[in-house]
């Protein structure tokens, strides 16, 4: 029963996810593996195009799959979520 109840919630959050996504003012970063297996690259340009945020920025990685931060290029990955922050935040940027 548990891998069922964990779909259902899924599904049950995505739904109320989209309707939030026009709210998000802050800058956002999207991160997604080009060869992702469980996720289609259509999602992060729905995310994209339907976040609220004016800074937003697409990190699609190459040569990775679903969990990006401990994959093969987990050091560019955590390299561009630091770049992104310091981009944008104004402690970094003092």
């Amino acid at each position: 029963m548990y891998p069922l109840n964990s779909a259902t919630e899924v599904l049950f959050l995505t739904k109320k996810i989209r309707k939030l996504l026009p709210l998000i003012t802050i800058p956002a970063l999207l991160i997604q593996s080009k060869t992702d297996h469980l996720l289609n690259l259509h999602n992060i340009e729905y995310f994209y195009n339907k976040l609220g945020s004016q800074h937003k920025q697409k990190m699609l990685i190459e040569d990775s799959y679903h969990v990006v931060l401990v994959d093969h290029k987990k050091h560019y990955v955590f390299k561009g979520i630091y770049e992104f922050i310091k981009k944008h935040s104004t402690v970094l940027n003092k």
